[in-house]
């Protein structure tokens, strides 16, 4: 079975700078053995893992990212499948609002993750003793069909992830403070392996870094 995801990112304002910076499938970093460029937009193929970020992205350490994403089938997997949008400061430290499925040996339960990678440490917000905030609204189970808009935003305070329907109704809501040793910025990015394979038909990032739009 073969599982998509298309993602179409909603741009909002966030900052005063409004450099546009133009973004195609060519200007993301990742195997052409994992995924390819097709009309457009990027096609990963299942089983890849992909952990991409945009080359033409700058650092930042306030921004918003938005992206609307729909998985349309899933194949079982013996390892955890991931699927969302991150906060890339490299492959050891990063921020991914993901939508999860568990290996098929854990009965593959579905559910959203807002969990960080720091020094190659995957959890790191637990390990380290970070505060939770906004985790009022918890326990999305997405569905296959279905078009869920992920929104993940960092500033000074701490990182925050947000998951609604796509006419805007809240389903799931979490972050955590920057009380901590923590990853505090980076470019964006997406991850997407396990059992899902993946369309990003186009994203776009608000940053005091600029901007970037598809």
């Amino acid at each position: 079975m073969r599982t998509v995801l298309s993602i179409l990112a909603v741009v909002g304002v966030l900052s005063a700078r409004a450099d546009a910076l133009p973004v195609c499938p060519q200007a993301w970093d990742y195997s052409p053995f994992d995924a390819t460029a097709e009309d457009g937009a990027i096609a990963v193929r299942s089983g890849a893992c992909v952990l991409s970020t945009c080359i033409d992205g700058a650092f930042s350490d306030s921004f918003e990212y938005v992206a609307e994403v729909t998985p349309t089938d899933v194949s079982p997997a013996r390892g955890w499948s991931h699927l969302g949008i991150a906060c890339l400061e490299d492959d050891r430290n990063f921020w991914c609002l993901s939508l999860v499925q568990a290996p098929t040996s854990q009965g593959g339960r579905r559910f959203v993750e807002l969990s960080e990678m720091r020094e190659g440490f995957w959890g790191s917000q637990g390990k380290d003793g970070l505060t939770r905030s906004d985790g009022g609204l918890r326990g999305c189970g997405w569905e296959v069909g279905r078009t869920y808009r992920l929104k993940l935003s960092v500033d000074a305070e701490g990182v925050r992830g947000e998951v609604c329907e796509k006419d805007g109704k809240p389903l799931w809501r979490d972050g955590y403070r920057f009380d901590g040793p923590a990853v505090r910025g980076g470019r964006p990015g997406f991850r997407c392996e396990g059992g899902l394979a993946g369309r990003l038909a186009g994203t776009a990032l608000m940053s005091n870094a600029g901007v970037l739009a598809l």
